[in-house]
């Protein structure tokens, strides 16, 4: 899963994404994996700013969501 996001300037690392993005991506998730449970779903956030594409871990999307789900 990608997203765009056009933050400027976009955080430099993992640890400088909004909760509410890894809470977005992590909902984005777990919706496909029950759709496709066969399959490995990865998420990132291409950042429009600079053009640059930053994956976010999973422990981190799940750590956003895990009181939600």
């Amino acid at each position: 899963i990608v997203d765009y996001k056009t933050n400027r300037p976009p955080p430099v690392d993992v640890s400088g994404v909004a909760r509410i993005y890894l809470r977005q991506m992590g909902l984005y998730s777990e919706a496909l994996k029950i759709i496709y449970p066969q399959k490995q779903i990865r998420t990132a956030l291409l950042w429009t700013d600079d053009a640059r594409m930053m994956e976010l871990p999973a422990d981190l999307i799940y750590g956003a969501i895990d009181h939600l789900v």
